[in-house]
């Protein structure tokens, strides 16, 4: 085992080993160890351990970053299941191109960052590269509590232990990879202050996801589009010190699609006109070279992010390879504030001025009772405000939209097609007619033929084709909701009706079903007429008309098309009661081997709590 102690040169950031046996046809397995020990911190800071195999026929060479002014100690060493002697020739050298910060933080709305770059030990050549690989979100816990811990945590005689638990909720908008760090813990382990410093990670659904510890480099955990919770876990027999990390923050990093790269330039001018880029330069050595970084522009920009997240990643400085890969440091991008959309002035000038002060306030007041009115719970009062909107604004669709989202209370919203047991509860065949009622004015209120004669033109080069495009977009949104939840209720009274005639040995309950009101019939028939229409203006996919598709499904008994749509509503947001439905649909096709492996894995997928530290 050869070891050596080296005092590194000041300016040097990288050292170069180079290994060759001596003799020929040998060959051996040899260990490198490489550590510099930084004051208090951990000794893995500045390590490097590798294993290689080294012969006559070429050259090993390794690279590893090293800190100016400490000593280095350097092993070289036969691996102990390598046997033989071997006459072994190495050499160290050491490289700098040392920049004046080793942490750089640019803030985007500072335009452009300059930083000076020195090179004290040999010429370099240089071509830096600025890498953005995250979007770092910041987290204020949603609840905190300090609470003592039970009597198997109390250290002998009579220490108690408390524990502090922060929970935070963040939204995913689509599938990628994240890594929690909790700043003021993450970087200490044994040597920490508080006793640990555990999170777990749970989905909208209770099931726990991943875990981890100090040291966020470790933990990635890969995640869907949906909500979760992050449950941080500290602990120490000092309550008040619990006490003051209450709001501690934490750092949410997520994995870009795409790595983004910064323009540098080589002088101010080039960097202001966005002008030739740097793409390599000679450093001399002593010389001293400031580079220039410009701010990300806007179609690079993340999308979606806001203001206090920032871009994180790594600049390099070396043209050298093994420089570029060993001699890395962190960079920090903080995001301004996003652009404001442009708009059409002109045409929104002369809008403003058509409207008078009056205008406004009559549209603003109608929009804040149209949007409580979707709030209110069924009753007197929602069908009163209805009553006066629909007297004063009679051609506003948006009111009766609102209506119907009224008429779906929380707990019918939540109610799914009857597979197996149905609910023949008045109050329900009394909402569905309702809903059906309310859903005929905005059917009726729409030109469906104009509409379809709309979206089947190939352009729209009439003046005033953006305002034309936006009315026709509220007509048709209006009018897929208005079919689909007429859909589902006529399914709904269609189903009720069923099975109460099946019960009472009226019949088969395949006929026809009354909607309550002592007028209308419904049947298969109106239920695939209603189907038709929404086929006219969108397909099986949309994710608006898929309630709708469900409960098509059930009354006509295609269970294969039922476990179909419900497996695509569990892609966007899985929940217990999909799960039922689908064991329920799965029992109907005598699928008993599928419906084993649901009932006996929803405990695990769908806990009723959350696991415990």
């Amino acid at each position: 085992m050869q070891r050596h102690f080296i005092l590194v040169p000041n300016d040097a950031t990288w050292a170069v080993l180079r290994l060759q046996c001596t003799e020929k046809d040998k060959a051996g397995r040899f260990v490198l160890h490489c550590l510099q020990l930084r004051p208090k911190m951990v000794c893995k800071t500045l390590e490097t351990h590798k294993m290689v195999n080294i012969n006559s026929q070429s050259e090993v060479v390794h690279g590893f970053p090293v800190r100016g002014r400490l000593v280095l100690e350097v092993v070289v060493a036969k691996y102990w299941a390598n046997l033989g002697e071997v006459t072994l020739d190495y050499s160290i050298a050491f490289h700098g191109v040392k920049p004046e910060s080793p942490n750089i933080t640019m803030q985007g709305a500072d335009g452009i960052l300059s930083i000076e770059i020195r090179s004290g030990l040999r010429n370099e050549e240089l071509a830096p590269v600025v890498t953005l690989k995250n979007t770092v979100q910041v987290l204020r816990p949603g609840e905190s509590k300090v609470s003592p811990l039970s009597a198997r945590d109390i250290i002998p005689p009579s220490r108690q232990i408390y524990e502090l638990q922060l929970t935070y909720s963040f939204h995913i908008a689509k599938t990628t990879e994240i890594t929690p760090n909790s700043p003021i813990l993450s970087d200490l382990l044994y040597e920490s202050e508080f006793e640990s410093q555990l999170w777990m990670l749970f989905d909208s659904n209770k099931q726990l996801l991943a875990t981890g510890d100090a040291y966020p480099c470790k933990y990635m955990a890969k995640v869907e589009k949906g909500d979760y919770v992050l449950k941080l876990h500290v602990r120490h027999e000092r309550k008040d010190l619990l006490d003051k990390m209450l709001d501690q923050p934490l750092l949410l990093s997520h994995k870009l699609p795409a790595t983004v790269s910064l323009d540098v330039y080589a002088n101010q001018t080039q960097a202001t006109t966005c002008g030739k880029k740097m793409l390599s330069a000679t450093l001399c050595q002593g010389q001293i070279m400031p580079i220039y970084i410009a701010p990300l522009t806007n179609d690079k920009a993340s999308k979606g992010a806001t203001m206090g997240q920032f871009l994180s990643g790594t600049i390099t400085y070396s043209k050298d390879e093994i420089g570029k890969k060993v001699d890395v440091y962190p960079f920090k991008y903080v995001l301004p504030e996003a652009p404001k959309k442009s708009c059409n002035t002109k045409a929104s000038d002369s809008k403003d001025k058509e409207k008078t002060k009056w205008d406004e306030y009559t549209e603003a007041l109608r929009d804040l009772k149209t949007t409580w009115l979707a709030k209110l719970e069924p009753g007197e009062q929602a069908t009163s405000l209805y009553e006066e909107l629909k007297t004063t604004y009679p051609d506003h669709l948006t009111a009766h939209t609102a209506m119907l989202q009224c008429l779906e209370s929380s707990e019918l919203k939540k109610q799914l097609p009857f597979i197996e047991n149905v609910d023949t509860d008045n109050a329900i065949t009394a909402a569905a007619s309702q809903i059906i009622n309310v859903a005929d004015i905005i059917i009726n209120a729409v030109d469906q033929t104009q509409l379809l004669a709309y979206f089947g033109t190939k352009a729209d080069h009439r003046p005033d084709a953006t305002k034309t495009k936006t009315l026709m977009e509220r007509q048709k949104a209006a009018l897929l909701e208005a079919l689909s939840r007429k859909g589902s209720a006529m399914c709904r009274i269609y189903a009720i009706k069923n099975a109460v005639d099946t019960k009472a040995g009226e019949g088969d309950g395949q006929d026809q079903a009354s909607a309550g009101t002592g007028t209308a019939v419904i049947s298969l028939d109106s239920i695939d007429s209603v189907w038709r229409d929404v086929l006219k203006f969108t397909d099986t996919n949309d994710s608006k008309v898929s309630y709708f598709l469900l409960w098509h499904s059930v009354v006509h008994q295609y269970w294969g098309r039922v476990l179909k749509t419900l497996f695509k509503l569990k892609e966007d947001k899985p929940s217990r009661d999909l799960e039922e439905k689908s064991s329920e649909a799965g029992r109907k096709l005598g699928w008993e081997h599928y419906v084993r492996h649901i009932e006996s894995s929803l405990p695990v997928r769908y806990p009723p709590a959350y696991r415990p530290f």
